[in-house]
């Protein structure tokens, strides 16, 4: 690299407090770099070729990765190999980042052949490496050709599962072009706050020893009103409050119960292993491992429930692969921020304000003419249903309908299910 060449990279680094490494170009194919703060990253070994740059970090778990990858499609499944075998020998953190030349999906290239087996080797690429995509804000596609008439989503971040647990608001955004045909990409740790948690009912808190004695207590304190309709929406409101408050406590008391449980079970293993137990502790030791799985079911079925999933295995056995789920969800539904008028929002508050603006606008009522001489065939009712339906509902209907909707569904948006009313 030439002296020229070295003042331009401190130039766009902004200062001489970096280092870097480069693959040189080759034929029509663009150089690689990779530049990094030497104050807060420090190289111990790397890796370079015509299409990534490797760097180790001086944590030997953690590894930076830079892609270009070639046009050729046999050239891109020999690449996708080399780095799957990379990642599966040595095993740490990993942050892949680049010019992929790939999309994983049809609705991800526009005016251009979209290739099904190339994005199917790609996909499976990223699943055996155990990758995760974060999802892009600010634009849909990262290249654009001079004319405009072709658009691709090329680069991306990847980054491996145990990133994502450590850095959970780790987001990334699309910026603005400058000198090159692909837009930058910024990864930043942002957290968003929309306020509190919906809250929601959960079908363990029906098991739990108490919660019946607690939603009786709760409807005697409830004080009668003669307001209609609103009543049961102050009652569940009042139930709300009563549920949170002992939910909290409940919870506390669990984590005191488990960090005992757990004592008393290392305690007793001691003396198992040494062969001075009794029989009575032996005893106890079975039914305190009950009561341990027992606290471990209950936190798996909220999961299963925070999941959307079947839940059918006791204990531990399913516990990571419902955070799983929930993690993959929080990453896809999570609302990085929004374009208005070309501008990319991020704010929560400014978010909500042009979400409440949206819907209001849907549900806002016109002012239309009907034709009351237009006749359309519609099918009608027989007399004898119509007599049925205008007759008062009894109670066994009620409680009939209640019961044939399953506990997991919710009759409306304020978190009660219908295992509440059940």
């Amino acid at each position: 690299m030439t002296k020229l060449e070295l003042y331009r990279l401190k130039t766009m680094w902004g200062n001489f407090s970096f280092d870097f490494v480069c693959s040189m170009s080759r034929g029509h194919s663009g150089s690689l770099i990779t530049m990094w703060d030497t104050s807060l990253f420090t190289k111990t070994n790397m890796w370079c070729d015509d299409n990534f740059i490797i760097i180790q970090g001086l944590d030997d778990t953690f590894f930076m990765v830079n892609v270009y990858g070639p046009q050729d499609s046999t050239a891109k499944s020999l690449l996708w190999q080399r780095l799957h075998d990379f990642i599966s020998n040595n095993q740490g953190r990993y942050i892949i980042c680049g010019d992929f030349n790939e999309v994983r999906m049809e609705s991800k290239r526009c005016g251009s052949i979209f290739s099904h087996f190339d994005a199917q080797l790609f996909n499976s690429f990223i699943d055996r490496s155990g990758l995760i995509e974060i999802p892009m804000g600010g634009r849909l596609y990262t290249w654009m050709n001079k004319v405009g008439s072709k658009l691709s989503k090329l680069d991306r971040f990847l980054l491996s599962e145990d990133v994502t647990t450590s850095y959970p608001d780790l987001k990334a955004i699309v910026l603005d072009k400058l000198w090159s045909d692909h837009n930058p990409i910024l990864l930043h740790v942002d957290k968003t706050d929309f306020g509190p948690i919906p809250f929601k009912l959960y079908n363990s808190w029906i098991q739990t020893e108490g919660f019946d004695a607690m939603i009786k207590k709760t409807n005697e304190e409830f004080p009668l009103l003669n307001q209609g309709h609103l009543s049961l929406k102050y009652k569940l409101k009042f139930f709300k409050m009563k549920i949170k408050e002992w939910s909290h406590e409940s919870k506390l008391m669990d984590v005191s119960r488990l960090q005992d449980i757990q004592s008393t079970l290392n305690d007793l293993d001691k003396k198992i292993y040494s062969s001075i137990s009794t029989d009575d502790e032996c005893q106890s030791q079975i039914q305190l491992m009950k009561e341990r799985d027992d606290l471990d079911r209950y936190l798996s079925m909220d999961l299963a429930q925070k999941a959307k999933v079947h839940w059918d295995v006791d204990g531990d056995e399913n516990s990571k692969f419902f955070y799983g789920i929930l993690k993959h969800k929080r990453r896809q539904q999570s609302v990085q921020g929004i374009l208005v008028e070309g501008e990319w929002i991020s704010n929560p508050h400014l978010i909500n304000e042009e979400f409440y603006k949206f819907f209001k606008s849907k549900f806002q009522s016109f002012d239309s003419s009907f034709d009351m001489n237009y006749n359309p065939r519609f099918a009608t009712l027989c007399p004898e249903d119509v007599t049925m339906l205008q007759q008062q509902a009894n109670l066994d209907e009620i409680r009939k309908a209640v019961w044939d909707f399953g506990s997991g569904k919710s009759p409306g948006p304020d978190g009660f299910s219908f295992v509440l009313f059940s």
